[in-house]
């Protein structure tokens, strides 16, 4: 049984791309920044969570990016707080930045100068990361790849997916958060046999 500690967590599901290929699933869902209520339910049963990991859609898109990356630490109680982002809004929250323990910084090669600024001012806790995807000729083996047997799960739209990419694979089983979630979503089903990231 996987040990699950880390929880990546949707804030918005606005985006200024638009990549058919979504591991969130972004083009297929509507924009909507998630208000304070939703982030108070999710900690009832999240609270304690090793990491939690801020992702979106691109969470800086968010209108109150900046509160939450200062105000949220209290409601989930993590010891290690990461941000996903293409950099997109990045130099408007330099300040807000300064709570990330990392950075995931998703390398669309577009955006190398967001990526330069990011390194600049926060050096080795910002951690560049190229999407590699499965072709299409070969996707559907049903077999796990490093994702879905990690210690990360995904919490997107008030539900807790087995992987960080299920949220953007259509028909992906999932749960309400819920007490024993860590054990309980590990019987969920994996998406692996429509997802583009499976060996």
């Amino acid at each position: 049984m996987r040990e699950i500690t880390c929880v990546t967590m949707d804030i918005t599901t606005a985006c200024n791309r638009h990549c058919d290929n979504c591991c969130a699933g972004m083009h297929r869902r509507p924009a909507v920044h998630h208000p304070w209520e939703y982030f108070r339910q999710a900690a009832k049963h999240l609270y304690g969570i090793y990491r939690l990991n801020l992702t979106g859609g691109e969470p800086t898109m968010h209108p109150q990016f900046d509160a939450l990356a200062a105000s949220l630490q209290p409601l989930f109680g993590w010891a290690w707080l990461t941000l996903s982002t293409n950099g997109f809004k990045v130099r408007q929250y330099e300040k807000a930045l300064r709570n990330f323990d990392e950075i995931y910084f998703s390398d669309y090669g577009d955006n190398q100068a967001e990526l330069t600024w990011l390194q600049e001012r926060f050096g080795d806790r910002v951690i560049r990361y190229c999407q590699e995807f499965t072709p299409l000729d070969r996707r559907g083996s049903g077999q796990p790849c490093h994702r879905g047997l990690s210690e990360t799960v995904a919490h997107a739209d008030g539900r807790l997916f087995p992987c960080c990419v299920g949220p953007g694979i259509p028909g992906a089983e999932s749960l309400e958060p819920c007490a024993g979630w860590q054990e309980k979503v590990q019987a969920v089903p994996l998406p692996c046999k429509d997802c583009w990231f499976s060996p």
